[in-house]
């Protein structure tokens, strides 16, 4: 009995160390094979199996995401790895002269009269000087309508101003888009009193041609989109934005335009129904189709934005993206008043969405030069400088409230050039994406060029540990021999 219980003991003992020594070779092969991603903690090869290629993983949202909003968090984390996913499926690295910009909020027609004091041109200029050197290639100004109009209160203070911006922008050699939209009503968006009770679209057809024809003439710009987002352009006027009055709009103002050199377009929200675009398509005078990206629910980013840049293509048009952010929305929340509610965009206040922020800024802009974009604008821009911590304090503070807080905080880290990681992130995106020709998807992966030392160390303890564990087995069989005996 002891003599088989000794020979099973030896067999095993052999059997065990051929199996660690299997195991641990088939390890070492797996880790030479995974060498780690540079900052980022995860192999290479797990990276590769998640297909999030050029994405460093982002941390667990249960640290620091309020458990109120755990499951959008969860949601929207998902939908932009699947969306990052196809993106990168469909792109070859191929990169495009896309003109990356960024809104110029302190310039935006919703601050009203804040834009009419004597030291406003100076904190633009400073803030166009911030966005520069962040590697913008131009800027995205909101002149809404009617700030221009010659019966707006201050209309010619507004002009004045604008003209200003203008020439600031110019003098940065900077390419300036402008956008005429309707101004929003709402006190926590806008401190303008505007009324459009007794407007019709005839008379907003006629006004539209000439606060066109103002801007060309007083602000020059490359880009002019006469209008976008239709439902909320009907949402802020009451006035009836149906397919065919936008075509009619467009085409009314397109109509004997002097356009001084600028680019003319229209366009809508990736929301929106399909057919603003197709129709828009049609008018031979548009020399662009410009869309929007906010919520990525739904099938509004992958088959939304690919179906409206396959009808930019067929109609040989160019394609501008100008304005994108990530919308923290569930889809039961979607509704005709999505695009405008504070209640909803105030939820980007909170550092608790930078890391999603991050990765909607990548993904946007690999989109822009796979779908191969003319200028990529994103609207938020005070996000690029700071948020706001949560606490229970602030997430009951009404909307206006966190949008004065958090721009408070942001107009301090753009005195001192201070960014949040989601600016950071835009930097680092934007810059190799301008001016390298080389596939992005290889930048942001790049294996470390040496690892060897961190191998070698692997394998001495592996080497180490497999030396112990035969100790063990060795001495046991050992023990067993003279008990025998």
């Amino acid at each position: 009995m002891d003599d088989c219980m000794s020979s099973r003991i030896g067999c095993g003992a052999v059997r065990l160390l051929c199996h660690l020594m299997a195991l641990y070779l088939l390890l070492f092969a797996f880790m030479a094979r995974c060498r780690t991603v540079e900052g980022s903690g995860w192999p290479s090869c797990f990276q590769e199996m998640s297909g999030s290629v050029g994405w460093t993983q982002v941390g667990s949202p249960e640290v620091g995401v309020p458990s109120q909003y755990r499951d959008l968090y969860y949601t929207l984390d998902s939908k932009l790895g699947d969306i990052l996913s196809y993106v990168n499926s469909q792109w070859d690295g191929r990169t495009y002269a896309v003109n990356f910009a960024a809104e110029l909020i302190a310039a935006n027609g919703h601050r009203g009269e804040e834009l009419l004091k004597p030291d406003s041109i100076q904190g633009v200029a400073f803030m166009i000087d911030r966005l520069k050197s962040l590697g913008v290639k131009g800027v995205k100004v909101a002149v809404k309508y009617p700030l221009l109009r010659p019966d707006f209160p201050n209309s010619n203070g507004y002009l004045e101003f604008y003209k200003k911006v203008s020439q600031e922008v110019k003098k940065r050699s900077l390419v300036l888009y402008v956008a005429t939209g309707t101004a929003f009503r709402d006190p926590a968006f806008t401190s303008l009193r505007v009324d459009y009770s007794g407007l019709t679209f005839g008379q907003f057809k006629l006004d539209m041609r000439q606060y066109v024809d103002t801007v060309l003439n007083n602000l020059q710009p490359d880009y002019l989109t006469i209008t976008n987002e239709p439902e909320t352009q009907e949402m802020n006027t009451g006035l009836d934005f149906s397919v065919q009055n936008v075509k009619e709009l467009v085409e009314y103002v397109l109509d004997g335009l002097d356009r001084k050199g600028a680019l003319i377009g229209a366009g809508s929200g990736t929301w929106d129904k399909i057919e603003y675009f197709q129709a828009l398509a049609q008018i031979p005078g548009l020399d662009y189709l410009d869309m929007h990206i906010y919520p990525i629910n739904r099938d509004f980013v992958v088959d939304r934005a690919f179906r409206m840049a396959e009808i930019v293509k067929t109609s040989k048009k160019k394609l501008v993206l100008s304005e994108a952010w990530l919308y923290k929305v569930r889809d039961k929340e979607l509704g005709t008043a999505t695009a405008t509610s504070a209640q909803l965009f105030a939820r980007d206040v909170f550092s608790f969405w930078a890391p999603l922020d991050e990765r909607f800024v990548e993904t946007v802009a690999k989109l822009a030069h796979l779908l191969r974009i003319e200028f990529c604008s994103f609207f938020w821009m005070q996000y690029f400088y700071s948020y706001l911590e949560y606490d229970e304090q602030k997430n009951a503070m009404k909307p206006a409230q966190l949008f004065a807080l958090v721009n408070s905080e942001a107009a301090k880290n753009i005195l001192s050039n201070t960014l949040s990681t989601t600016g950071a992130r835009f930097k680092s995106l934007i810059a190799p994406m301008s001016t390298e020709t080389q596939s992005y998807r290889t930048t942001t992966t790049e294996t470390p060029p040496r690892q060897e030392p961190a191998l070698v160390r692997q394998l001495l303890v592996g080497i180490i540990a497999i030396v112990a564990i035969s100790a063990v087995v060795v001495a046991t069989v050992t023990y067993f021999r003279r008990k025998k005996r």
